[in-house]
């Protein structure tokens, strides 16, 4: 039920003038900046979140993730919740390790090609 002053709306979101929710802002800014590079949006979520220190046990995986499959680790640690991952997030991850690997082949090719242009 809604009372007078009350910003929520019946669907459990924010009403209009409303701030929006401080854990939805900090998901859609990460992945406004994945669209500029996904190591910079693992750096700013490392930095200025608890999700990729909480998602991960050591320090080691998420810096190997960094260099070695920046989508794969930045999605993880976004869709990693205290119980695991869901299969949505498992979806989503897939996505994101086919994105990664998509990338390696992309370099390997260009590589060879270049190789083949001398």
């Amino acid at each position: 039920m809604l009372y007078a002053g009350d910003t929520r709306n019946s669907g459990g979101g924010y009403g209009r003038g409303s701030r929006a929710d401080p854990e939805e802002s900090v998901g859609c800014l990460a992945i406004l900046l994945a669209f500029i590079s996904p190591r910079f949006a693992l750096v700013v979520l490392w930095l200025f979140t608890d999700e990729v220190s909480s998602a991960f046990d050591s320090a080691w995986t998420p810096v190997l993730g960094f260099v070695f499959l920046p989508w794969t680790t930045f999605v993880y640690a976004l869709a990693w919740a205290p119980g695991g991952l869901s299969t949505l997030g498992w979806v989503f991850v897939a996505v994101a390790l086919l994105a990664d690997l998509t990338s390696w082949a992309r370099s390997f090719d260009r590589r060879a090609a270049r190789r083949a242009q001398r």
